[in-house]
Parts: structure tokens; C-alpha cells; sequence
């Protein structure tokens, strides 16, 4: 059974009947853009103002570069720190030009946070979904 996301869902399909599978998909999760994009268009021009960006799925990165583009109409500009919860996500951001992104040691959100470290005084941007 996979159930990635509609759009995402083929790929691994066919991977999997190559090998032999029987692949049903359902896909568990939808897609979609926020009803408002205004609180990460408020951080999207503050971006400078962050010590640190903390991505939690390769949807996000994806998700926040399309934004950035329209509102800051540039690319924007790599944090010093940057930081992905899995070599997933941090591809993705590797092919927006931001490679190099910290990994936890297991690909969660509790390993992503242990990777952060002490963070009293920083501010971080978690750009995610709504329910993730």
C-alpha cells in the first residue's frame, strides 16, 4: 500500500512492481496551499532575521521556495544554519542551492530537535504544514 500523496505516489509505485509487488495506492495525505499565506510571507521578508531554518519534509522545502520566489521575487539567500529532518528533505534543498543542511541521526522530529541543539536565544523558522 503507498500512501504518498497523489502526485508523489508513482514513483515509488512503479519501483515497487518492478519488483514484484502488487501496489494498491492510497494516498494518506493531500497537498494543498494554506488558506493564508500571510504569516510566512511576513517571515519570508524578515528571513535575514533568523538564526536558523529547521525543514521537516521535502513538500515544505518545495513549498517554501515557490513562495519565496513570488514574494521576494529572487532566490532567498541560504541561513548559516539550515537543517532537514531526513537526506530527503535535505536533497531538496541541495537542488534550491541550499546544500549541506544538518540531519538528525533517525528521521524524526524528536532526532531534528536533539540535532538543533541549545537553541536559547535564536530564532527559528519552521516552515511545515499546518498538520504535520
Amino acid at each position: 500500500m503507498v500512501t504518498r500523496a497523489r502526485n508523489q505516489a508513482p514513483e515509488l509505485s512503479r519501483a515497487l512492481r518492478r519488483l514484484g509487488a502488487r501496489v494498491i495506492e492510497a494516498p494518506a495525505i493531500r497537498i494543498a496551499p494554506p488558506r493564508s499565506y500571510a504569516r510566512l510571507d511576513r517571515a519570508l521578508g524578515r528571513l535575514g532575521e533568523y538564526d536558523a531554518l529547521a525543514f521537516t519534509s521535502s513538500n515544505g522545502v518545495e513549498a517554501f521556495f515557490s513562495r519565496a520566489r513570488r514574494v521576494l521575487r529572487r532566490p532567498p539567500a541560504r541561513p548559516r544554519r539550515v537543517f532537514a529532518i531526513g537526506p530527503g528533505t535535505a536533497r531538496a534543498l541541495a537542488r534550491h542551492g541550499w546544500a549541506g543542511a544538518a540531519i538528525g541521526d533517525t528521521y524524526r522530529g524528536e532526532a531534528l530537535a536533539r540535532r538543533l541543539g541549545r537553541v536559547d536565544g535564536w530564532r527559528v523558522l519552521i516552515p511545515r504544514a499546518a498538520k504535520a
